[in-house]
């Protein structure tokens, strides 16, 4: 887990400041690919009150390679989970991908080969682990 308002008062930086903690997010997300570990979770938006920003920096974790996002109010769960689950234009890609795979290594689907994540994707699905849309 991400921990940006620890980070952020150690630096003394804004923690929300999307801008000063960018590095610091993408190092994460690097560090855990490269030790071939889970993804990691990004830490909380602190303004529990603000929505907007709740999405937005959900949606911007997401973009950046997290794969969830610490929740402090039960108000956030649907905006955060609705920013990490893939969209119904994604499912159809990827149930479209899974179909098409022979091998079950590569395929091409609409000029893109990759069946592995789309499997991944599709397995999260399959295990309630996201909702389909």
């Amino acid at each position: 887990m991400f921990g940006n308002a620890d980070l952020g008062r150690e630096l003394g930086v804004n923690h929300a400041d999307r801008d000063a903690m960018f590095f610091a997010r993408a190092q994460v997300v690097m560090a855990s690919r490269a030790a071939g570990i889970a993804p990691p979770v990004d830490g909380a938006t602190t303004a529990i009150e603000d929505m907007d920003l709740v999405r937005a920096d959900a949606e911007h974790a997401a973009r950046l390679g997290f794969t969830g996002k610490l929740c402090l109010h039960p108000r956030q769960v649907k905006l955060v989970a609705d920013a990490f689950g893939p969209s119904e234009e994604e499912v159809l890609w990827v149930r479209s991908v899974v179909a098409a795979s022979v091998s079950g290594s590569m395929t091409a689907v609409s000029g893109e080969a990759i069946v592995a994540g789309a499997r991944r994707i599709l397995g999260w699905i399959e295990r309630g682990r996201v909702s389909e849309a």
